[in-house]
């Protein structure tokens, strides 16, 4: 048997492109036997994927964002206000 070239747009054998390619063989291992696959099942996979990763999978997808969002446009003033003295609300 002849190995094709690969086509990879990954480089599996990174930390990353492992976690790549054990999604794909996840996936694959849970296939109907006509080759087709179970929607419910793949939801399932891809979320522990997520997880696996650090990912929290029911917070935003700022969390992925390699610049954190900004709280507060760099252009506002800095709040200056006092806080009362404790005993003098």
């Amino acid at each position: 048997m002849t190995v094709p070239n690969s086509t990879l747009k990954y480089d599996p054998t990174t930390p990353e492109g492992q976690a790549i390619s054990r999604l794909f063989r996840d996936v694959k291992g849970s296939e109907d036997s006509d080759g087709g696959w179970n929607g419910g099942d793949i939801v399932d996979l891809v979320g522990d994927f997520f997880i696996r990763l650090g990912i929290d999978i029911d917070c935003g997808d700022y969390q992925v964002d390699d610049v954190p969002p900004q709280a507060v446009s760099p252009e506002a003033e800095p709040y200056t206000a006092e806080l009362p003295e404790p005993g003098h609300d």
